[in-house]
C-alpha cells in the first residue's frame, strides 16, 4: 500500500473511532440543564413568570375570578411602576375548575412545562393543599392568596412545608375570633354549628369554633354536616329547630350558605347566623335575598373601611373594572402580589431557592389588608375584620389585630357599630 493510501485508511479509521465514541456516549442533558437554561432565557428577557392556578370555573368561581382580577390589577401597577429591578412580571393564567386532581395537573404544567418561578393559588384549601405537594417536589416557590386551613403550610407531620406561603391567616386565627365574638359581642351562650363536611376549610373552621366557644364557657348544642352535592337544607335546618340556641354558625362557602340562608327563612329558622370568610361574595347575597340582612361573617376587609388604603383600592378597582366593588379575594389576590413584589425586590437573584429564602422573611409589610409578617410557619401575621351585612350590603362592623409580643388583640370599632346584644 502506498504512503497516500496508508494515510487515507488512517483517516477514516480516526472518524470511525470518533463516530463509534460518540454512539456510545451521545452528549445528553445534564441534571436541571432544562431548568437552567429556561433561566438564562427569562434573564436575558428580564421577566419573572408567575404562574396563577385558580377556581375560574365550578361551584366557587367567583373567588377565583375576584383574586385574578386582583393579581391582574397589581401585575400592571408593578409592571409600570418598573417591574422588579428592571424585570417585568409575565402572568400566566389557567383554570383548575374548582377540581383538586386539575389544581395539581395545572401546577405540574406551570412547574415542569412552563417553568414558572413563582405558583400563586388556589383559594380552596382543599386544593392548595394537593398543590402543595407539587410545590415541594418541584422545589417551587406557592403563594395561596386566601387557603386559611393550616395544612396548607403544614404537613400532616406537623412540619412546616418549605416551598409554600399564604398571603392571608388561618382558620385557627379566624375561627378563634368567630367564636369570642359570637360570645362576648353577641352574647351567645348556646350554639349551633352547621359545617361542609367534604371542604377542609370548613371542618377546621368547625374545629377552632368548637373548641374556643366552650373553652369560654359556651355550649354548641346541635351540629350537622352537608356536603357540595346537597342543594336542599330544610330537613336539617328543621331539626336543628328542636334545639334551644342563640346562634346559627354556618362554616362553609358562599354556594351553599347562600341557600342554607334562603331555607331557614322558610322553614322558620330565625336565628342569628355567622359565618367565616367563606361568606364574602356578591353571590352570597344574590342567592340568599332578604335573609342575607342581618349576618355577620370574619373576612380580610369591606370595602367601607375607612382606612385610605383601602378606600384607594376600591376606587382604583372600580375605575378598573367598571364600576364592581370588589371582594374579600380580589383585595387578597391584589395583596399577594405586593407580598411577593417585597421578596422579589429583596431576593439574591430570582432563582426558586432565593426567591423561597426572601418569602420566608416578609416583615412588616404594608398591604391594603394591612401589615403583613409571614411567621415561622409561612403564614401571614395580619388583622381580620368583621362585616355585617345591611340592606344589601356589606359593612364594616369591627377590626381585630392579631396579638402582638406581650399584648392581647387589640379591637376597634367604628362609631355607631356598638355592641349587639
Amino acid at each position: 500500500m502506498t504512503a497516500r493510501g496508508r494515510q487515507a485508511v488512517g483517516a477514516l479509521l480516526l472518524v470511525l473511532a470518533m463516530g463509534a465514541l460518540l454512539g456510545c456516549n451521545p452528549p445528553k442533558e445534564e441534571e436541571g440543564g432544562k431548568q437552567a437554561t429556561t433561566q438564562v432565557a427569562k434573564q436575558q428577557a428580564r421577566e419573572i413568570v408567575i404562574g396563577a392556578d385558580l377556581e375560574l370555573t365550578g361551584p366557587t368561581a367567583t373567588f377565583g375570578q375576584s383574586a385574578l382580577k386582583g393579581i391582574k390589577m397589581a401585575v400592571d401597577e408593578i409592571n409600570a411602576a418598573g417591574g422588579i429591578k428592571g424585570a417585568r412580571i409575565k402572568l400566566l393564567e389557567q383554570d383548575n375548575k374548582g377540581q383538586s386532581q386539575e389544581a395539581v395537573n395545572v401546577a405540574k404544567k406551570f412547574a415542569y412545562q412552563d417553568q414558572v418561578d413563582i405558583l400563586v393559588g388556589a383559594i380552596a384549601s382543599t386544593l392548595s393543599i394537593k398543590m402543595a405537594a407539587v410545590a415541594e417536589e418541584a422545589e417551587l416557590p406557592m403563594v395561596t392568596p386566601a387557603s386559611t386551613n393550616p395544612a396548607v403550610t403544614v404537613d400532616n407531620e406537623g412540619n412546616v412545608r418549605k416551598w409554600v406561603f399564604r398571603a392571608t391567616f388561618t382558620d385557627d386565627f379566624q375561627g378563634e375570633i368567630l367564636a369570642r365574638f359570637v360570645y362576648e359581642d353577641l352574647g351567645a351562650k348556646r350554639i349551633a354549628i352547621f359545617y361542609d363536611a367534604g371542604q377542609d376549610y370548613s371542618k377546621g373552621v368547625y374545629q377552632r369554633v368548637k373548641d374556643v366557644f366552650t373553652s369560654l364557657g359556651g355550649e354548641v348544642v346541635a351540629e350537622a354536616t352537608f356536603t357540595q352535592e346537597d342543594i336542599d337544607f330544610r330537613a336539617k335546618l328543621t331539626k336543628f329547630k328542636e334545639s334551644d340556641f342563640d346562634v346559627l354558625v354556618v362554616s362553609g362557602y358562599y354556594d351553599k350558605a347562600g341557600l342554607i340562608l334562603k331555607q331557614a327563612r322558610e322553614v322558620g329558622l330565625d336565628k342569628q347566623v355567622v359565618g367565616p370568610d367563606g361568606f364574602d361574595s356578591e353571590e352570597l347575597i344574590t342567592i340568599a335575598g332578604e335573609a342575607a340582612n342581618g349576618v355577620y361573617f370574619t373576612t380580610h376587609f369591606a370595602p367601607d373601611d375607612p382606612d385610605p388604603k383601602v378606600q384607594k383600592f376600591v376606587q382604583d378597582y372600580k375605575a378598573r373594572y367598571g364600576g364592581e366593588d370588589p371582594d374579600a379575594i380580589a383585595v387578597l389576590g391584589y395583596d399577594a402580589m405586593y407580598i411577593i413584589k417585597d421578596a422579589l425586590m429583596r431576593a439574591e437573584s430570582f432563582s426558586r431557592a432565593d426567591i423561597r429564602d426572601a418569602l420566608e422573611t416578609v416583615k412588616e409589610v404594608s398591604v391594603t389588608t394591612g401589615t403583613v409578617t409571614i411567621d415561622q410557619q409561612h403564614n401571614a401575621f395580619k388583622p381580620l375584620v368583621i362585616v355585617k351585612i345591611v340592606d344589601g350590603k356589606r359593612s364594616f362592623f369591627k377590626r381585630f389585630e392579631p396579638p402582638r409580643e406581650g399584648q392581647g388583640s387589640k379591637e376597634e370599632t367604628p362609631a355607631g357599630a356598638g355592641k349587639e346584644g
